[in-house]
C-alpha cells in the first residue's frame, strides 16, 4: 500500500468508528407459536427410531455410477470399500433427536419430565395401568411424542478419465458423492382430554459437504491406485452428520412449543451536537450503566425536549424495566421533533411489548380450550 493512501484508509476508520452508536441490549420474551397457555408440566417420550424393518451393514454402500466396460474398477479401491461401515446409524439418531426435543423444551418455562422417566412410566403401564392415568397422577399436562419418517443415506461413485495427449494411457480419478435425507414428526397431546394441541413434520434434504463430491484416489497407467488426502475411511461416519440433521430441527421445536427470551440491540442515536454534557452518558451505555446514563438523558431531554435525549430516554426506560413509559416517552418525541425514527422506535418498541405480555399470559394464564383431537395416542 503506498503511502498516499495512508491518510485515506485512516480517514475511514476515524469516520467508521466515530459513526458507531452506542448499543443497549434489551431481552423479550417471545411467545411460542401454538398456545400452551397454563400447560405447566410436559413428559417427553423418547423418538422412535425410522421404521427400516431391519438392518443391515451394507444399507448405504455405494453405486457405481460409471461404465465399468470403459472404465476399470481398482482391487485397492474395492478392498476400502468393503472394509468400510456403511450402516445408518438409525438408533443414535432417534436417541439424539430425543435430546434435542427435550432441550428445546427446556427454557425455564415448563418443568420438563424428561424421556428416561417417561418411556419408564410408558413401560410399566402400559398392561397394568392406562398411561394416560400414570401421567395425571404426575400432575402431566402435556405428552410429546415422535418418530423419525424416514432416514436415507445414498451414497454412489462417479469417475473421469484424463488421456495423455502423448502416450495416450488414460488416468482415472473416482469421486464419492453422498447425501442424506432425516425426516421427522411430533405430536404435543393434552393428557387429560386427550386432544392433539400440535403436530409438525420435518424434513430436511442435504448434500453433507460443501462440495458435491470428495476425490476417493487416482489410477494412474501404471496400474497403481493412490488413495488421494482428502479422502479417509471416516468419510463413511454417518452419525455426525445426521446428528447434525438432528440439531437443526431444535430451534422450531423451540419456537413453536415454547416462549423464549430474545435479545435485541437498539441503537441510541449519536451526541449529533456535540454536547458535553452528554458524552459521560454514553460511555455509561457503554460500561452497562444504564440507570446513570438514563438519568442524564432524561434531564437533558426535560430541559431542551431535544430528540436525541428524548430517543435515547425512551430506549434506556425500556431497557430498564419502565416499558410503558419508553414506549410513550418514544410517542412524545415523535409529536415534538417530528422525526420519523422516533416514530420508528414507537413502533417497535410496543411491538416488543406486545410480545412480551402475550409471552408472560401463556406462562401464567390457565389451561385454555385444547384444539379437536385427532387420534387418541394414549
Amino acid at each position: 500500500m503506498s503511502k498516499k493512501c495512508l491518510p485515506l484508509v485512516l480517514l475511514i476508520i476515524m469516520l467508521f468508528l466515530t459513526g458507531c452508536s452506542s448499543l443497549v441490549g434489551i431481552r423479550t420474551l417471545i411467545p411460542s407459536q401454538v398456545d400452551l397457555t397454563g400447560y405447566k408440566i410436559i413428559a417427553v417420550k423418547s423418538v422412535s427410531a425410522y421404521d427400516y424393518g431391519w438392518s443391515y451393514s451394507s444399507s448405504a454402500y455405494p453405486e457405481i455410477r460409471y461404465d465399468k466396460k470403459t472404465i476399470p474398477t481398482p482391487q485397492a479401491l474395492t478392498r476400502a470399500l468393503n472394509a468400510m461401515n456403511w450402516s445408518i446409524p438409525y438408533e443414535d439418531t432417534a436417541s439424539y433427536l430425543t435430546g434435542v426435543v427435550e432441550d428445546a423444551l427446556d427454557q425455564g418455562i415448563y418443568t420438563i419430565i424428561g424421556s428416561t422417566i417417561t418411556d419408564r412410566v410408558v413401560r410399566k403401564t402400559a398392561q397394568s395401568y392406562t398411561v394416560r392415568q400414570a401421567l395425571l397422577d404426575m400432575d402431566v399436562d402435556a405428552l410429546v411424542t415422535g418418530k423419525v419418517t424416514e432416514q436415507t443415506y445414498k451414497t454412489y461413485i462417479t469417475a473421469t478419465v484424463k488421456t495423455d495427449p502423448v502416450t495416450h494411457k488414460n488416468t482415472y480419478n473416482y469421486y464419492l458423492h453422498k447425501n442424506g435425507t432425516l425426516r421427522y414428526e411430533y405430536v404435543v397431546q393434552d393428557v387429560e382430554t386427550l386432544a392433539i394441541i400440535d403436530t409438525y413434520s420435518f424434513s430436511e434434504n442435504s448434500t453433507f459437504y460443501e462440495m458435491d463430491s470428495i476425490l476417493i484416489g487416482t489410477l494412474y497407467p501404471d496400474g497403481k491406485f493412490v488413495f488421494s488426502d482428502s479422502f479417509t475411511y471416516n468419510a463413511t461416519d454417518f452419525t455426525q452428520k445426521f446428528r447434525s440433521m438432528a440439531a437443526s430441527f431444535g430451534s422450531t421445536i423451540k419456537k413453536r412449543l415454547t416462549p423464549y427470551y430474545t435479545k435485541s440491540n437498539l441503537s441510541l442515536v449519536s451526541n449529533k451536537t456535540k454536547d458535553e454534557n452528554l458524552k459521560i452518558a454514553y460511555e455509561y451505555v457503554d460500561n452497562g450503566m444504564y440507570y446513570d446514563a438514563c438519568s442524564i438523558f432524561e434531564e437533558h431531554w426535560n430541559l431542551y425536549s431535544d430528540y436525541v435525549s428524548g430517543y435515547n430516554t425512551a430506549i434506556l426506560y425500556y431497557a430498564t424495566g419502565r416499558q410503558l413509559q419508553g414506549i410513550e416517552l418514544a410517542n412524545t418525541v415523535y409529536k415534538t421533533t417530528g422525526e420519523k425514527n422516533a416514530l420508528n422506535l414507537y413502533k417497535k418498541l410496543s411491538g416488543m411489548y406486545i410480545k412480551n405480555q402475550t409471552a408472560i399470559s401463556q406462562i401464567t394464564g390457565e389451561k385454555g380450550t385444547s384444539s379437536s383431537s385427532k387420534e387418541v395416542i394414549l
